[in-house]
């Protein structure tokens, strides 16, 4: 008993850890920092694999591509069925411009039905924006959000490919379903179990996990890892103050200032040395203020 319980303990250790890590990355869901590849296993050729996936990163975060693309390989050669490491091979591919080659990577695995396919639509729609594709792009980050244990992160990027193209009411819907979907503890606790189910080949630590998700988020575990510090990082996330901001500018491109300023004083409450923020702040009063001189 003692012993189950020092492994359930060791386990919840690194949910939180992950989630902690995750905290750290917000918005990191990309090509150019992949939260993905991170996949702690504990025996035999899984632990030989993730070292070298884990140097494979670390050349991939330093931009030595090549060094990057050897040490996937060889972890594929050790575990060929090691999707993370298949899956930072591609983005290694997408770095290089090898687009092509990334592509059927994330469809092969996709044709494998990957249990966790979200990180694959994710990539196949960026590398469908880099290349102006903008319908090809949109309905894969769909895909993405409806497959991936946060949603936040595809949506928001829906919502850049709409601002970036000038198209405010497309954007401001976007932006507004993934600010319905940020992140807070419990999201984030289950989404790290629900990742990490899939990140793990030995059968007794896998049902462990998928009975901590039966549970749930229960009292308990909300006090157990002080939910009120985790909003707090949570509610100062830059990227969710982006959001914010890039609404009201929207709003404010659609000349509707009065309903444009909250937004860019969230974002500024959200992250208050936003320079960007304060200074469309400034406009928009400036201009709300014109408007009033003007109806007098």
């Amino acid at each position: 008993m003692k012993k189950d319980y020092n492994k359930e303990n060791k386990i919840m250790r690194y949910i939180i850890l992950s989630i902690w890590c995750l905290l750290l990355i917000l918005g990191s869901i990309s090509i150019s920092q992949p939260a993905w590849l991170v996949n702690l296993s504990e025996t035999g050729k899984t632990m030989d694999a993730q070292a070298q996936v884990n140097e494979a990163a670390d050349a991939l975060k330093n931009n030595n591509y090549r060094g990057a693309l050897e040490s996937y390989k060889k972890a594929l050669e050790i575990q060929p069925q090691m999707s993370n490491a298949s899956i930072g091979l591609g983005i290694t591919y997408t770095k290089m411009g090898m687009e092509e080659k990334a592509i059927n990577i994330y469809q092969s695995l996709l044709a494998d039905s990957l249990q966790n396919p979200y990180s694959l639509y994710f990539n196949l729609a960026e590398i469908g924006e880099k290349k102006d594709k903008i319908e090809e792009a949109v309905s894969y980050y769909e895909k993405s959000a409806e497959t991936a244990p946060n949603a936040f992160y595809p949506y928001g990027k829906i919502g850049d490919i709409y601002f970036g193209k000038r198209e405010w009411a497309k954007a401001i819907k976007f932006y507004e379903i993934a600010i319905q979907n940020k992140p807070n503890l419990k999201n984030s606790y289950l989404s790290t179990l629900k990742s990490s189910v899939y990140n793990y080949n030995d059968p007794a630590i896998v049902q462990n996990i998928k009975d901590q998700l039966a549970q749930g988020f229960t009292p308990e575990i909300r006090d157990r890892y002080y939910s009120e510090r985790f909003e707090k990082v949570l509610n100062k996330d830059k990227n969710l103050a982006n959001i914010h901001n890039n609404i009201g500018f929207a709003y404010a491109m659609q000349d509707d200032i009065d309903v444009a300023i909250p937004y860019f004083r969230l974002a500024l409450q959200i992250w208050p040395n936003s320079q960007r923020a304060r200074q469309d702040l400034k406009t928009a009063l400036e201009i709300q203020k014109q408007k009033s001189g003007d109806g007098k």
